[in-house]
Protein backbone atom coordinates (compact mmCIF):
# COMPACT_ATOMS: atom_id res chain seq x y z
CA UNK A 1 0.00 0.00 0.00
CA UNK A 2 2.94 1.94 0.71
CA UNK A 3 3.36 2.69 -2.96
CA UNK A 4 0.71 4.08 -3.93
CA UNK A 5 -0.47 5.87 -0.89
CA UNK A 6 1.14 7.62 2.69
CA UNK A 7 0.26 5.25 5.76
CA UNK A 8 -0.28 7.06 8.90
CA UNK A 9 -1.71 6.37 12.20
CA UNK A 10 -2.80 10.15 13.13
CA UNK A 11 -2.53 12.18 15.95
CA UNK A 12 -0.85 10.54 19.24
CA UNK A 13 -1.59 12.30 21.92
CA UNK A 14 0.69 11.35 24.52
CA UNK A 15 0.32 12.98 28.01
CA UNK A 16 -2.19 16.14 27.14
CA UNK A 17 -5.19 14.86 25.98
CA UNK A 18 -7.38 17.00 28.54
CA UNK A 19 -5.95 19.89 26.49
CA UNK A 20 -5.80 18.16 23.11
CA UNK A 21 -9.21 17.05 21.93
CA UNK A 22 -11.96 19.21 22.29
CA UNK A 23 -15.89 18.50 22.58
CA UNK A 24 -16.39 21.94 20.70
CA UNK A 25 -13.81 24.08 18.70
CA UNK A 26 -12.32 27.21 20.21
CA UNK A 27 -10.97 28.69 17.46
CA UNK A 28 -9.71 28.57 13.90
CA UNK A 29 -6.72 25.50 15.02
CA UNK A 30 -9.61 23.36 15.87
CA UNK A 31 -9.78 20.85 13.35
CA UNK A 32 -12.54 17.89 13.37
CA UNK A 33 -11.06 14.75 14.40
CA UNK A 34 -12.13 10.73 14.33
CA UNK A 35 -11.64 7.65 16.63
CA UNK A 36 -11.68 4.39 15.48
CA UNK A 37 -15.27 3.97 16.87
CA UNK A 38 -16.30 6.69 14.37
CA UNK A 39 -15.56 3.98 11.31
CA UNK A 40 -17.69 1.77 10.88
CA UNK A 41 -18.28 -0.35 7.83
CA UNK A 42 -18.99 1.62 4.84
CA UNK A 43 -19.41 4.78 6.63
CA UNK A 44 -18.07 7.73 8.76
CA UNK A 45 -19.76 8.30 11.75
CA UNK A 46 -20.61 12.14 12.46
CA UNK A 47 -17.64 13.74 14.33
CA UNK A 48 -17.93 14.72 17.68
CA UNK A 49 -14.32 15.65 18.71
CA UNK A 50 -12.07 17.78 17.46
CA UNK A 51 -8.08 18.78 17.85
CA UNK A 52 -6.66 21.32 19.30
CA UNK A 53 -4.05 21.66 16.26
CA UNK A 54 -0.88 24.21 18.22
CA UNK A 55 1.50 21.57 17.59
CA UNK A 56 4.52 24.11 19.17
CA UNK A 57 2.55 24.68 21.94
CA UNK A 58 1.10 21.47 22.27
CA UNK A 59 4.23 19.70 22.23
CA UNK A 60 5.88 22.64 25.17
CA UNK A 61 2.91 21.30 27.39
CA UNK A 62 3.91 17.85 26.51
CA UNK A 63 7.52 18.27 27.22
CA UNK A 64 6.55 20.16 30.55
CA UNK A 65 4.59 17.49 31.51
CA UNK A 66 6.70 14.52 30.66
CA UNK A 67 9.55 16.03 32.16
CA UNK A 68 12.16 13.66 29.47
CA UNK A 69 13.49 13.59 26.40
CA UNK A 70 11.16 11.30 24.94
CA UNK A 71 7.98 12.63 24.12
CA UNK A 72 4.73 10.32 23.55
CA UNK A 73 2.72 13.46 21.19
CA UNK A 74 2.77 13.11 17.27
CA UNK A 75 0.65 16.19 15.70
CA UNK A 76 1.24 15.45 12.39
CA UNK A 77 1.43 17.78 9.46
CA UNK A 78 -1.72 19.41 8.77
CA UNK A 79 -2.52 17.66 5.09
CA UNK A 80 -3.58 14.89 7.46
CA UNK A 81 -6.49 16.98 8.42
CA UNK A 82 -7.35 18.66 4.95
CA UNK A 83 -7.00 16.11 1.82
CA UNK A 84 -9.27 13.36 1.34
CA UNK A 85 -7.98 10.05 2.49
CA UNK A 86 -9.36 6.42 2.69
CA UNK A 87 -9.37 5.11 6.54
CA UNK A 88 -9.14 1.81 7.81
CA UNK A 89 -9.45 0.31 11.38
CA UNK A 90 -8.10 -2.59 12.74
CA UNK A 91 -9.72 -4.23 15.76
CA UNK A 92 -9.09 -7.80 15.89
CA UNK A 93 -9.92 -9.69 12.59
CA UNK A 94 -12.70 -7.12 11.60
CA UNK A 95 -11.77 -4.16 9.50
CA UNK A 96 -14.22 -1.49 8.05
CA UNK A 97 -13.09 0.66 5.28
CA UNK A 98 -14.33 4.23 4.76
CA UNK A 99 -13.16 6.69 2.16
CA UNK A 100 -13.25 10.20 3.59
CA UNK A 101 -14.05 13.55 1.12
CA UNK A 102 -14.15 15.57 3.75
CA UNK A 103 -11.63 18.89 3.92
CA UNK A 104 -12.91 20.53 7.73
Amino acid sequence: MKEICDVKDGVVAGEIKDILFLDEPIDKDSKPLLFGKDLVRYRLSPHSRYVNYKPEKMMKEELKRKKVKRYGLWMRIPDIFEKPKILTRKIGNYSPLCQSHRTN
